[in-house]
């Protein structure tokens, strides 16, 4: 019954994303379509609607990098350390000896700046570090609003670009101020739960104390306990508090207690409380490595849990490091394809080149081999069963 709320908020969220879009895409698309039809920029249609594309491109990027550039400039501003800025899966990280470029990806965000808080007390600033990106993207609207209506006559390309700037700049801002959670909470979305419970500021400061403990290439066993707590009953019914849950849930996995890392997780799945979705099929992936490497392992939990919406995430966070690992532990322990887990291990290898953090990488190398040794083990045994039966 909870994921079934969950699904409708999130179905309701989308559609609320779907009719802010149609609205600012109606005006802007009528602005612009005359705009188009009125200006020949050369002498193709087709070669219009070419170049019409590619500003569309660059200024949907410039927007991702101007809305992200916001959050670190107000986290500046506020006490933030600067970690990371991440555009599609380009990623610039800060590490102790310099910075580095690295890739990194994350379901239902186009780009991502990470700072990490001062301290945490009840004057924590949390509301301009978030609001940052949104207003940085209403001021760009506004200039490019400034400089069309000063300079009337400049080139149709500056035109286009500009008038672009002003319906994307608005809509980015939108979309990520007024409240949404379909899947993944958005900005405003934070603020207002961080607002209306402030222990959910405590979750959203050890959420990013996490984040520069990794970008220093710690391991999560190695981040004091204090920084990842089991939250409450109570806390869990807020996303902050969900997610911290799922991130104690890799410390024990990380720890390799396996048992209480299942007990945790069963828990979590079968409780109403508000897993963002990505979060969900992430700890249902871990549950499904945990049955595979157990002594005795349900192979009908395993293929209850495995279903079409844990395949989607896992397609969908194809380039995260924990991924190749469960595609590995499942071939090899489930499926019993040793070509597939072949790939599984060389995908592995192909992601932890460019990934960010070294100390995830130690981790699910780990994990790897444990999955490894359960199958030598199992052949073994069935080999020594085999032999018993001659």
């Amino acid at each position: 019954m909870g994921r079934n709320r969950k699904k409708k908020n999130s179905a309701f969220a989308t559609l609320i994303l779907m009719l802010i879009g149609g609205f600012v895409g109606l005006f802007a698309g009528k602005y612009l379509g005359k705009m188009i039809a009125s200006t020949s920029l050369t002498n193709s249609f087709g070669l219009d609607i070419a170049i019409f594309a590619i500003v569309t491109i660059i200024v949907v990027y410039s927007q991702i990098i101007i809305h992200e550039l916001g959050h670190r400039i107000f986290g500046l501003f506020t006490g933030y350390k600067f970690l990371s800025f991440r555009v599609g899966n380009i990623t610039l990280i800060r590490k102790e000896n310099g910075y580095k470029l690295a890739s990194f990806s994350f379901p239902g965000t186009a780009g991502q700046c990470i700072m990490s808080p001062e301290r945490l007390d009840d004057d924590m600033p949390f509301v301009l570090y978030n609001l940052g990106g949104g207003l940085i993207n209403l001021f760009a609207a506004a200039i490019s609003l400034l400089f069309l209506n000063l300079f009337p006559n400049m080139h149709v390309l500056l035109t286009i670009f500009l008038s672009e700037t002003i319906f994307l700049g608005v809509f980015f801002a939108i979309i990520n101020l007024f409240p949404l959670n379909f899947g993944i909470s958005n900005d405003g979305y934070n603020i207002m739960t961080m607002i209306r419970n402030k222990k959910s500021r405590k979750c959203f400061f050890m959420q990013l104390k996490l984040m520069e403990y990794l970008t220093l290439d710690k391991r999560v066993r190695d981040i004091p306990n204090e920084l990842i707590e089991m939250p409450s009953d109570s806390e869990l019914n807020n996303v902050m508090g969900a997610a911290n849950a799922v991130l104690y849930c890799g410390k024990l996995m990380d720890e390799q207690r396996f048992d209480e890392a299942k007990e945790k997780i069963d828990y979590l799945l079968e409780s109403d409380f508000n897993i963002i979705n990505v979060h969900r099929e992430v700890i249902k992936a871990d549950r499904i490595y945990l049955e595979l490497i157990s002594e005795n392992p349900s192979m009908e939990l395993v293929k209850e849990l495995y279903d079409k919406d844990l395949k989607k995430m896992m397609k969908a966070l194809k380039n995260n490091i924990s991924t190749p690992r469960f595609n590995y532990a499942v071939e090899l322990l489930y499926n019993e394809n040793i070509e597939k887990a072949k790939l599984a291990i060389s995908n592995f290898n192909k992601i932890k080149s460019k990934y960010p953090y070294a100390g995830e990488i130690k981790s699910e190398t780990e994990l790897l081999e444990i999955a490894k040794n359960k199958y030598e083990e199992t052949s073994i045994n069935n080999i020594r069963e085999h032999n018993d039966i001659y």
